[in-house]
C-alpha cells in the first residue's frame, strides 16, 4: 500500500493535469471564432452520427430478438435465465426447466428452435472448414436421447449468408461447455 504522501503526490499530479487541459480549453476557446467553434461542433455530430445510428439499430435488433425468445419460453411455461446474442442469432436457456431457445435471423428466413435438454444426450461442435481453410459453418448438434428422434442442428454461422464470423467460434463454445454441464447435472 502507498503511503499518504505519495497518494498526495499522486493527486496533486492528476488536478496538475487538469488544470492545465482546462487552461489549454479555455485559451483555445477565447482566440477562436464563434463560427469555427460552431462547424467543428456540427462536423463532430456529422462524423458520430452513423455510428450511433448502427449502434441503436443494433441494440434495437438485440431487443427483438430478445423478445422473441421470450415470448417462445412463455409459451413453454419457461423463463430464460441467460442468454447471448451474437450475429444473427439469439440463444437463451432456462436453467430451472431445462429447456434451450434459438432464434436464428437472416434475410432469407427467421428460424426458433425449442430443445428440452432433458431429452438430450449429449452436445457436439461441428465445424465445417473449407478448401481455402476459410470457417464455413459453426454448429451444435444435439444428440437425442431417443434413438428414433432426429438430432438437433443448431446453426451458429454459415459462410454463404454472406458475413464474416464475429465471435460467433467463442460464443458456440461457451455454449457447448454449458449445454454439456446441463447435461451432467440432469443424468
Amino acid at each position: 500500500m502507498k503511503s499518504p504522501n505519495v497518494i498526495s503526490k499522486l493527486r496533486c499530479r492528476r488536478c496538475d493535469y487538469h488544470i492545465a487541459l482546462l487552461l489549454l480549453y479555455s485559451i483555445l476557446i477565447k482566440e477562436m471564432e464563434p463560427e469555427i467553434i460552431i462547424i467543428g461542433i456540427i462536423c463532430v455530430a456529422i462524423c458520430a452520427m452513423p455510428f450511433i445510428l448502427s449502434n441503436n439499430s443494433r441494440k434495437k435488433r438485440e431487443r427483438l430478438m430478445l423478445e422473441s425468445i421470450k415470448q417462445l419460453a412463455i409459451k413453454h411455461n419457461c423463463k430464460i435465465t441467460q442468454h447471448e446474442f451474437c450475429g444473427r442469432y439469439t440463444i437463451g436457456i432456462d436453467e430451472v426447466n431445462n429447456f434451450l431457445f434459438f432464434h436464428w435471423n437472416n434475410p432469407q428466413e427467421t428460424k426458433q428452435q425449442v430443445v428440452d435438454l432433458s431429452s438430450i444426450v449429449s452436445c457436439n461442435f461441428k465445424k465445417t472448414i473449407s478448401s481455402h481453410q476459410t470457417i464455413e459453418r459453426l454448429e451444435l448438434e444435439l444428440t437425442a436421447r431417443d434413438k428414433t428422434s432426429p438430432n438437433t442442428v443448431l446453426m451458429f454461422y454459415d459462410t454463404n449468408l454472406g458475413y464474416l464470423p464475429s465471435g460467433e467460434l467463442n460464443s458456440v463454445e461457451k455454449w457447448k461447455k454449458l449445454i454439456c454441464l446441463r447435461l451432467a447435472q440432469t443424468k
